[in-house]
């Protein structure tokens, strides 16, 4: 092209030059016009050129620059983690990495040869026509799925789908069946540490009322027998005495606590209002706290687990506003229907770090001991924990179901 062009503006010059020398000029041109045409001319043709060549560079440039994105983009694709698949319209593979294919067992070849309809298991495909059309009309979905592999087995993924082009659509697939099970076998084996937990401390609550209490009470007889039947002690002595009365009568008293809150018997005997009543009563005396109580009475009784479950949590919210909070005041509420129990308790204190709310991967290390216990208590039982800011102070919100069952989780604010 660019030699083309220089050879066009010689013949040019060529073809003026032989004008201005023949016969065929115009009358009266002079020759000195006929080369300022020949120059003028030149000039535009030099200009042309140089735009031109301007023009290919860029070009060229372009042409390298997408042909390196193409490159990185087919690395990156390749190389994912993740599986990944483009589909086209009717849901017909076009192309697959290696991660997919590890993923379904298949060759690149045999993919190809697929739709998306066979990744999933018969059982799950009604409604798929559904789905799709609302995918292509909406754009990007995200969500978990079963999909079905080579050898007939079935993993649960992690999907995230968008179009990327017309007729072309993007699927990216992250293997979450390990994960999943870790995490249930986690949940399972949390959900009986804490059932162990409780029925511990109701042995060691019953051990204490029943067997150490029992003894105190046997040595204070004893005490009272020493007194009744030697009444004439020395001082010292009678001294001694009413002291080791007054201890034995101190450490029968601080057991009886101590056993009532690993384990109120009114919990199982009276029921949860009666055994909260106690409780609350005890935890302003101690505390200096004043709690205002405002609970309603279940519409239909309440299994064990559950009684517990609450009773638990406004023990641990209760405790964290008297070690955390600084406040002087604290309000419990609870109230139900049919379908659900819900459970506030708030503070007018300084409230908890947003932070630590929103840093929930940390765990027991972000959230301490005593909300996690919570977050697995109402995990167990399919229901939700909120815990939020009040400004001022701290809101903890439980929510249970009362029948059925859901996949508990836990949410803050701002923390999703």
């Amino acid at each position: 092209m660019i030699g083309w062009i220089q050879l066009r503006e010689d013949e040019l010059h060529r073809d003026l030059h032989r004008l201005a020398r023949s016969n065929l000029a115009p009358r009266g041109t002079f020759r000195w016009e006929l080369e300022k045409q020949i120059a003028e001319k030149s000039e535009a043709l030099r200009v042309a050129n140089r735009h031109l060549l301007l023009d290919l560079a860029e070009r060229m440039k372009a042409e390298i620059a997408l042909r390196d994105s193409e490159l990185l983009l087919r690395a990156m694709f390749e190389n994912a983690l993740d599986g990944m698949l483009l589909l086209d319209s009717e849901r017909k593979v076009l192309d697959a990495n290696e991660s997919a294919l590890q993923l379904f067992g298949y060759t690149l070849e045999a993919m190809r040869k697929l739709r998306w309809d066979a990744q999933i298991p018969a059982e799950r495909r009604e409604g798929l026509e559904e789905h799709w059309s609302a995918f292509l009309a909406g754009g990007t979905k995200r969500g978990e799925l079963d999909v079905r592999c080579a050898t007939g087995h079935s993993r649960l993924v992690a999907f995230s789908s968008c179009s990327i082009l017309a007729g072309r659509h993007l699927m990216t697939l992250r293997d979450i069946t390990d994960h999943r099970e870790a995490e249930d076998s986690l949940r399972l084996l949390s959900r009986s540490l804490m059932q162990l937990q409780d029925e511990e401390r109701r042995r060691i609550a019953r051990e204490l009322h029943d067997s150490t209490g029992q003894c105190l009470a046997a040595v204070r007889m004893n005490l009272d027998a020493i007194a009744a039947a030697v009444p004439d002690l020395p001082a010292k002595a009678r001294k001694s005495l009413t002291e080791a009365e007054e201890i034995c009568r101190n450490c029968s008293g601080d057991i009886r606590t101590i056993s009532y809150l690993l384990h109120p018997p009114l919990l199982d005997e009276a029921g949860l209002i009666p055994a909260l009543e106690w409780y609350v009563t005890g935890f302003s005396e101690r505390s200096g706290i004043k709690v205002s109580k405002e609970i309603g009475e279940p519409g239909k009784a309440l299994t064990r687990e559950l009684n517990t479950a609450l009773f638990r949590i406004i023990q641990e919210a209760l405790a964290n506003i008297h070690k955390h909070a600084e406040s002087q005041t604290a309000r419990i509420r609870m109230c139900s229907d049919e379908q659900k129990v819900v459970l506030e308790i708030s503070d007018s204190g300084k409230g908890i770090d947003p932070l630590r709310l929103q840093n929930r991967r940390n765990g027991v290390r972000g959230l301490g001991v005593g909300i996690t216990g919570m977050r697995e208590r109402v995990r167990q039982l399919g229901g939700t924990l909120e815990i939020e800011p009040a400004n001022p102070g701290t809101l903890v919100r439980a929510t249970f179901p009362i029948e059925g069952e859901t996949n508990g989780d836990v949410k803050s604010a701002g923390g999703g």
